[in-house]
């Protein structure tokens, strides 16, 4: 027999009373949880750890602003771990799966769906494809100007805290191009690795041209397997290459 229950207006009241407090208290403990951190020492802390993480997943997405269009220059996932690296997307409009495996450089032939393979070579100490495949070359900073706490956001499941800076960078290719570097970036606090990160910047020649970068990290440290291709008919070089798609 089942016993009916009964809610007053009083028992109604009651309740949303408790979850309104619930709410502010969780809202007051996390803001006193966030206001308390130390920019400078977070984002430092944030970043070696980025940096001395054995695995990581990443996105990465760049578009470029002409003249009020917009135009994207590459759309990347990629995988890292201490086996190797590992990035499939879209550059410039080209398909490109690539795998660096110790000093080998492993490239996928769209045409006929075998591998090209380039011995002693390494991308990864290639500046010309930092965020395709080291998107931690965008965080070798000198200085980090005017840093500041934004905000603590959810992104992802999780609260992060909401880091605003003007950079002094010490990446030579990156500042032949763009000036007036603008990063934000998503630090989990409690982690300290770096979760999310936008850059913008602007071309040193034209005011109106502008770069804007985002790169998402997840599954650091977890373990990641990453396997040699299997190539059908290997065609290899032992000349060192920058890979430019076509």
């Amino acid at each position: 027999m089942r016993i009916p229950v009964r809610w007053t207006k009083w028992d109604i009241r009651l309740g949303a009373a408790l979850v309104v407090f619930l709410l502010i208290w969780g809202g007051y403990n996390l803001y006193i949880g966030y206001s308390s951190v130390d920019p400078e020492q977070l984002l430092s802390e944030a970043i070696a750890n980025t940096n001395k993480a054995t695995s990581f997943r990443f996105k990465t997405g760049s578009v470029i602003y002409v003249d009020g269009r917009q135009e994207t220059l590459s759309r990347i996932t990629g995988e890292k771990s201490k086996e190797g690296l590992h990035i499939k997307g879209e550059m410039l409009n080209t398909a490109v799966d690539i795998y660096q495996i110790g000093n080998k450089t492993y490239f996928k032939d769209i045409k006929d769906d075998n591998w090209i393979v380039i011995d002693d070579n390494n991308l990864e100490k290639s500046q010309m494809l930092m965020a395709e495949l080291n998107p931690l070359a965008y965080f070798t900073i000198k200085d980090s100007l005017e840093l500041k706490v934004m905000d603590v956001e959810k992104v992802n499941g999780r609260w992060l805290v909401k880091l605003e800076m003007k950079p002094d960078l010490d990446n030579p290719w990156l500042e032949v191009l763009w000036t007036d570097f603008h990063y934000t970036v998503w630090v989990d606090k409690g982690k300290r690795v770096i979760s999310k990160a936008v850059l913008r910047a602007r071309e040193k020649t034209d005011d109106k041209t502008k770069l804007e970068l985002t790169i998402d990290f997840s599954d650091y440290n977890r373990d990641l397997k990453i396997t040699v291709p299997k190539v059908k008919k290997e065609v290899s070089s032992d000349k060192k290459i920058f890979f430019l798609p076509e």
